[in-house]
């Protein structure tokens, strides 16, 4: 092929062409399995080496384009997944901090709950005990706030 093609015309573009090919073999991409039928065409056509050098030129550069496309594709998709499995576990650790948010105010609740039903005993306890002892129960309970009162000014103006 190489013969035919310097037989056609010998230019430069056939030589540039016949490099570009075999730089193309070295790394794999082999040209198309018709590229000597193209040849042939070419040459009854009367277009020569020169038409299927450039087409050729225009394919592999094409390719070449198109896998630079895909290698940027593929980092893109790349950087994609890993902020995905990035907000995967941001997720996992915002609902994982939710149940023990959940689990401590639950918790809290509870608490008040019995604070609140501790409380309301206390108070219902204290009607009971005015409305059935008299005032006297009334008058003991004052004089032990005051003097609770006094005992707490004294102990902090001492320091």
């Amino acid at each position: 092929m190489r013969a035919a093609l310097l037989n056609d015309g010998g230019s430069s573009s056939n030589s540039e062409s016949i490099e570009l090919m075999q730089q193309s073999r070295q790394r794999g991409n082999t040209p198309p399995s018709g590229i000597s039928r193209y040849t042939a065409t070419a040459t009854t056509n009367g277009t020569g080496a020169n038409g299927n050098a450039n087409a050729y030129q225009q394919r592999l550069h094409q390719e070449q384009v198109n896998n630079m496309y895909l290698e940027s594709n593929e980092q893109l998709l790349l950087a994609i997944e890993r902020k995905v499995a990035d907000l995967r576990q941001v997720s996992i650790n915002i609902g994982t901090e939710a149940k023990s948010q959940s689990a401590l105010l639950d918790e809290l609740d509870d608490s008040f709950r019995t604070a609140g039903n501790a409380l309301s005993n206390t108070v219902k306890k204290l009607k009971h005990m005015t409305e059935v002892g008299g005032s006297s129960y009334m008058c003991h309970l004052v004089l032990f706030i005051f003097f609770l009162f006094m005992f707490l000014y004294f102990f902090v103006r001492r320091k």
